[in-house]
């Protein structure tokens, strides 16, 4: 009886901190619900940058669950998180990502896998056009083909 009080206790304790971190982000709306995505290339905002695209074949993934959660294959590794959708148009919208949990393994694509995965926090808005997402970051924009 003493042990069950304790458990009961500590998961009164607990259970505020974790919906807490969580509460930040609202549930998604929009057309980003339950949807699958792979990446086309990163433009980045320096033009003396070049476009990144992922090698053929090698898989860059996002998947954005109706609950508010995202998952993402990064080459060999993989991530998820909370995230957040605002429609503000049709097509286009503001979009945010927790912080997310992710491997780290050598895959042959680094150090581009790690960097995606980092710019995460620092996605903002989408928009929606002709099967395309494009992302928004402080870095530059994600192209992202719709997967049916």
């Amino acid at each position: 009886m003493r042990w069950t009080i304790l458990r009961l206790t500590a998961a009164m304790l607990i259970f505020p901190i974790a919906v807490q971190a969580q509460s930040h982000l609202s549930l998604p709306e929009g057309p980003l619900i339950d949807t699958e995505w792979h990446l086309v290339s990163f433009m980045p905002n320096d033009e003396a940058l070049p476009e990144y695209a992922p090698p053929r074949g090698v898989p860059y993934k996002m998947f954005l669950q109706k609950e508010g959660r995202a998952r993402f294959q990064f080459d060999c590794n993989r991530a998820s998180g909370v995230w957040s959708s605002f429609d503000t148009d049709d097509n286009r919208g503001t979009v945010t990502f927790g912080p997310l949990v992710k491997s780290n393994k050598d895959c042959d694509t680094k150090p581009f896998d790690q960097e995606i995965a980092d710019d995460t926090r620092n996605m903002t808005g989408y928009r929606l056009w002709g099967g395309l997402l494009y992302i928004q970051s402080e870095r530059g924009t994600y192209l992202w083909h719709w997967l049916e």
